[in-house]
């Protein structure tokens, strides 16, 4: 019967099976979705009929009768040919899954082995009768990229390998040459591409194939760009790997450089080129000399070269060097003899050249277009470039020391007979000489020059008496870089000599130099075109230009000297000056000692200051102080106006501010009240610039502030009682006004620092505590006037000045509650806020957020002086100012606003902490007059929540029960996205940032609302809401993962909700009428819109959620098992996708579909075949059923890879 189905398959229906499973017409889309699993089955059902058990236990062999009556050249198409290796791979695996049907069965390991022999043969067998049938059809390209497929089933396979000789012996038959025939011939890139993917393959399958051949694979690879092929790199990756294993690199090595030596005089390249720079071109860009390739030769020198091997590897490769040089001169030395009437032609000179010398190489009697010369200047140069990276990758550090002296000695003198002869050829060139007999001196010069470069970079080899300048004639360097007919690589490696030879210490000084005196010189950051100051820029953000540590060293002698005139000056005396305001001093800078100042701050604020020593920072620092307070005084003493002089302070300060956390200002100025008075001097100038000035000076300000204070703790209070007096100072009342913003930005930083450092008044000594309480009670006097002044006004205005006074006061009710003064004290914070609104509706609510923010913090701050009786009072004030200026008026900044709440928060009593929530709970209940009003109250909830004080658990778990309560109500789930995405944000963060107060009663109520939010509706957004979804997938998921056994009491709300997910990410096809899409989109959540439905990141979100439950992961994490009772309720979940799969009016987008693949194999993990068994017999129909098939199909492709 299986016979009549084979006979009947091949007659009838073989060719419109190998039709289909060929086909590439179809569009991408239809072949992501149905389509490939459709080809996938219909492929599987003809391997299955032609490689049946009982065909391959027949005496014909179902391949070769396949072959040979189905594959003919006359009859087949070619776009055909490439199903031959995909049936070769099905004979192979049905052939090893058959196998003890096929050649019977064994007891013992030697039968085994027989089996296992019996299907190497047949499977070898098969590919020479694959290989043949391919080969009929010619030297097309589907022929060529056919047998690259059927290769690369063999080393997929694993036929060829150990104990395989015979096999070994079949692949060895192959016309190997045909192959490497059409290396040097790129004429057809795609052809030659499949050529070397063929001897790729080859080489992995079994070296020994093609190790015969690896002089003519180096000479078709020379001119192949590995950037156009790139399986000719992978090619020479694999031969330089074997011969790295097997330890023999000298023979890699021998054989690399033979060929380039003979290289310009072969047959191919004679045929192939005319031209010699166009053919040294091509072979110096080739495979075999392409960085990637030689910087492999260089590591496996290095790694895989023994030392037993060096000395004579060494010198094969000096006498193909020596050679290639001899050659050279020889013909240079002939050209020379020849008169200038005499026309001898490139052949004569190679025959009188191989007349001279026995051991050069024959050359065939055919017409050369280019000189003898040339070809030689050619050979010689692509060997230079093999030795320039040998010779200094040789692995001198293993060798004993005779050895290495032999070895040197070698080097030497053989590199000494050419070094000087051969860079001096192109500086010796006759005027009359040819444009080809130059060029060919050029690259003979450069070749050599770039040996002696990369000899003196080897340490082993640097005293190796190398190329200098002074072996190349006086002046002649210059005129020959200049030189327009001079080849750029000459022009390279002249530079590189130079750049050697000038690398002495004061060459690198004179760099220094320039690079200080062009560093600071405006510049775009994108110039149109390249300039010095843009490659200064570049280097200096580089961390490989401060690696260069004889530059480093320059550089920073260079800096020392230019700051010089900074050194003898008296920073005390200057001080003193600006302290008293006196107007005779006598500093004062001219212009370009301000410009050579701030090169050098600019220089070093590029500069990591890692790299600068600790002396020098010092020494700086103090520099940077004295230049700071020159250039100030200059400015204000001079009647013009000093250019760049305050962008020069900013950067001055902006390196202090950069490098203060190593060097304080306090250890070269002690006195704090000098100190803030120089510190505080406000600047001038852009705005841009003052604000960077100011930022970096109350960074300054900061690190000084906390070492005075931590100095006050081990009772040094001297400088303490100094710095409240100077704070007390800089804010009176005679000292405010538009420049008060460095002098209030300090005592604003100075009091946090105190109350952080400090949290108990007990750790410090009574005379610092006296000063400190000296500076509140000043503050308070001062500000409570300034308040009075404030509230006096008849509204408002946007001056930052009444933002500075209300943060101060602020910091005043800060100072007063660290030092627990139990006087009184005057409330502002009701006033300002009821004038705030009043101004709000007259002004431009955003001039006034900042003002906005500060009442309400100052609010926060005035309910720890008030009596305990009018707390709820206060907090209600709170509560109110909070939604009115956030929501309704929108006259404070929320996040700021958040910080200062969640700070106040811990420090309520449990008492007031319970009056805020209960306060909420009846602002939810009872409504407000707008939705954005209980988005603001929910968003407090969240916050208060989010850090409630120490003992409040039962409170907050009464506060989220209650609150779970009211969110059932239709406003808070449907019609405002925002509000419910607020609501989910409260609930997801109790969820996983406090789910110990989660009890089992509250469980019921979240399934219940995520339930609601994800049921259909009749109304939708006008887009998509993906927040929502991401917010009900992190709910869950923190519920899953945090409280386990809370969630095993509600699996099926659970899988519930996972059903929905499921479903909200259905897409209604495009080609419904209206009645139609209107029954898929009443069935999608109210925030979802049918025109924009979710993507693939909400797949993926959905995904995880559903991976939360894998067994693999609750086994590595060590938590309680839910995986094995949420099985029961993974057939609905599964059903709800396999359903959506095969409904008629809907459709799940390719990319989500891969998008869900995790989470629907997590899901077949945990129903097992029983569970889909079950599922298949009483949950779907036909169309499900095969859909849950095909899903099974891959999530056993996928279940055990990466176990071995």
């Amino acid at each position: 019967m299986n016979f009549q189905i084979l006979s009947s398959f091949l007659q009838v229906n073989f060719s419109r099976w190998t039709s289909f499973v060929c086909v590439e017409t179809l569009s991408e889309t239809y072949l992501q979705r149905e389509g490939k699993t459709l080809k996938s089955e219909v492929y599987q059902i003809g391997i299955d009929i032609l490689f049946s058990v009982e065909s391959l236990k027949s005496s014909q062999d179902p391949l070769v009768i396949l072959l040979t009556e189905h594959f003919i050249p006359s009859k087949t198409p070619k776009s055909q040919l490439r199903v031959v290796p995909m049936i070769y791979k099905a004979y192979v695996q049905e052939t090893r899954k058959h196998r003890f049907s096929v050649f019977g069965s064994g007891s013992s390991p030697s039968q085994d082995q027989t089996v296992q022999g019996k299907i190497r043969d047949a499977g070898m067998t098969a590919f020479m009768n694959s290989y043949k049938t391919l080969r009929e059809f010619g030297d097309d390209l589907e022929v060529w990229q056919s047998v690259v497929s059927l290769l690369e089933v063999l080393e997929e396979a694993n036929i060829v390998g150990s104990g395989s000789s015979e096999n070994t012996n079949i692949l060895r038959k192959l016309p190997i040459m045909g192959h490497i025939a059409y290396l040097p011939l790129p004429d057809e890139p795609r052809r030659l591409e499949s050529a070397l993917r063929i001897l790729c393959v080859l080489s992995h399958v079994d070296f020994e194939i093609i190790n015969p051949l690896l002089s003519e694979i180096f000479s078709g690879l020379i001119t192949i760009q590995s950037t156009s092929f790139p399986s000719a790199q992978a090619l020479l990756h694999n031969l330089l790997d074997f011969h790295s294993k097997t330890r023999t690199i000298p023979s890699y090595l021998s054989t690399l450089i033979d060929c380039l030596s003979g290289c310009p005089t072969s047959k191919r390249i004679v045929k192939k080129y005319t031209e010699p720079i166009r053919l040294h071109r091509d072979c110096a860009s080739g495979s075999l000399l392409g960085l990637a390739h030689l910087e492999e030769v260089s590591r496996a020198v290095k790694g895989f070269l023994t030392s037993g091997q060096t000395p004579e590897a060494v010198q094969a490769l000096l006498e193909i060097f020596n050679a290639s040089w001899s050659s050279y001169s020889d013909d240079h030395n002939a050209m020379m003899d020849v008169d200038e009437n005499e026309a001898m032609t490139a052949v004569e000179i190679l025959r009188k050249s191989e007349n001279k010398k026995s051991k050069r190489r024959k050359v065939e009697t055919l017409s050369i277009p280019m000189s003898a010369r040339e070809l030689s200047a050619v050979s010689y140069s692509l060997v230079a470039r093999v030795i320039a990276i040998v010779l200094p990758s040789l692995p001198f550090s293993t060798l004993p020391e005779p050895s290495y002296a032999i070895l040197r000695s070698s080097i030497t003198e053989a590199w000494m007979g050419i070094r000087k002869n051969a860079a001096l050829i192109a500086f010796n060139a006759l005027p009359e000489t040819s444009v080809g007999e130059r060029w060919a001196s050029q690259i003979v010069t450069a070749s050599t020059l770039r040996i002696c470069h990369a000899l003196n970079m080897c340490p082993s080899l640097r005293s190796l008496d190398t190329m200098s300048t002074e072996t190349v004639p006086s002046g002649q360097t210059a005129s020959m870089i200049r030189s327009a007919g001079t080849t750029p690589e000459l022009i390279v490696e002249l530079i590189n000599m130079l750049c050697s030879e000038i690398s002495s210490p004061e060459h690198l000084l004179i760099l220094a130099d320039m690079c200080l005196l062009q560093g600071n010189t405006g510049h775009d950051a994108s110039p149109s075109s390249l300039s010095f100051n843009w490659d200064l820029e570049q280097a200096m953000r580089s961390a490989a230009f401060w690696e260069l540590p004889r530059l480093r060293d320059a550089l920073i002698f260079v800096l020392d000297k230019a700051s010089e005139n900074a050194q003898g000056i008296d920073l005390d005396k200057l001080l003193k000056q600006i302290q008293f305001k006196s107007k005779n001093t006598t500093i004062s800078w001219a212009l370009q000692q301000v410009q050579l100042i701030a090169s050098v701050f600019e220089m070093l604020l590029r500069a990591p200051r890692e790299y600068l020593p600790r002396a020098s920072r010092s020494t700086f620092f103090r520099r940077a102080l004295v230049a700071d307070l020159a250039i100030f005084l200059t400015i204000h003493q001079s009647t013009v106006e000093l250019i760049n002089g305050h962008r020069t302070r900013m950067v001055i300060r902006a390196w202090l501010s950069s490098i203060s956390d190593t060097s304080c200002v306090l250890d070269i100025v002690p006195d704090p009240q000098d100190c803030i008075v120089y510190l505080t001097i406000p600047a001038s100038g852009p705005e841009d610039v003052v604000k960077v000035y100011n930022t970096a000076t109350v960074d300054l300000l900061g690190h000084a502030h906390r070492q005075i204070v931590r100095s006050a703790i081990n009772n040094k209070y001297e400088r303490m009682e100094s710095l409240c007096a100077s704070l007390q100072h800089s804010i009176s009342a005679d000292q405010r006004g538009d420049k008060t913003v460095l002098p209030e930005r300090s005592l604003l930083q100075f009091i946090e620092i105190l109350v952080s450092e400090i949290q108990s008044t007990d750790k410090l000594s009574e005379a610092p505590l006296r000063a400190v309480e000296g500076l509140y009670s000043s503050l308070n006097a001062q500000l409570s006037t300034a308040m009075e002044d404030l509230l006096s006004e008849s509204a408002f205005g946007s001056s930052a000045e009444n933002e500075s006074t209300v943060r101060v006061y602020r910091a005043c009710f800060v100072l007063r509650r660290w030092l627990g003064v139990n006087a009184s004290i005057n409330h502002f914070g009701g006033i300002l806020l009821q004038k705030l609104i009043t101004s709000g509706q007259d002004q431009n609510p955003q001039s006034l957020k900042s003002l906005g923010t500060q009442i309400f913090s100052l609010l926060l701050e005035e309910l720890y002086s008030v009596a305990p009786q009018e707390h709820e009072v206060h907090l209600a004030l709170i509560v109110s100012s909070y939604v009115l200026l956030l929501s309704r008026l929108d006259l404070a900044d929320e996040e700021d606003c958040d910080s200062a709440l969640r700070r106040a928060t811990r420090m309520l009593s449990i008492t007031d902490f319970t009056f805020v929530l209960s306060l909420l709970r009846e602002a939810l209940m009872k409504g407000l007059s707008s939705n954005r009003e209980l988005q603001s109250i929910v968003h407090l909830s969240h916050v208060l929540i989010s850090e409630a004080p120490e003992g409040a658990l039962k409170i907050t778990q009464e506060h989220f029960e209650e609150c779970l309560q009211i969110f059932a109500n239709a406003i808070f789930v449907s019609g405002d996205a925002d509000l419910s995405l607020e609501v989910l944000t409260f609930i997801r963060s109790v969820c996983s940032d406090r789910p110990a107060s989660i009890r089992l009663i509250s469980v019921g109520p979240i399934w219940a609302l995520l339930s609601r939010l994800l049921s259909g509706s009749h109304t939708h957004t006008v887009h998509t809401h993906t927040p929502i979804l991401h917010a009900i997938s992190s709910t869950a998921g923190a519920l899953v993962r945090l409280r386990r056994d809370l969630v095993r009491a509600t699996l099926p709300h659970l899988a519930g909700v996972l059903r929905q997910l499921l479903s909200a990410l259905r897409v209604p096809r495009t080609q419904l009428g209206s009645r139609q899409r209107a029954l898929v989109a009443d069935t999608l959540p109210w925030w979802v819109s049918p025109a924009a439905p979710p993507g693939p990141e909400e797949a993926r979100a959905v995904a995880r959620l559903l991976t939360d439950r894998d067994k693999e992961k609750e086994k590595e994490k060590g938590a309680e098992a839910l995986a094995g009772a949420f099985s029961k309720h993974a057939g609905p979940v599964m059903g709800a996708y396999v359903g959506a799969l095969g409904d008629a009016l809907v459709v799940l987008a390719p990319t989500v579909r891969a998008a869900l693949a995790p989470g629907l194999y997590a899901l077949c993990d945990m129903m097992g075949e029983y569970g889909r068994d079950a599922l298949m017999v009483g949950g779907l129909d036909a169309s499900g059923r095969v859909a849950l098939k095909a899903l099974w199909r891959e999530y056993e492709k996928q279940k055990y890879v990466g176990k071995g």
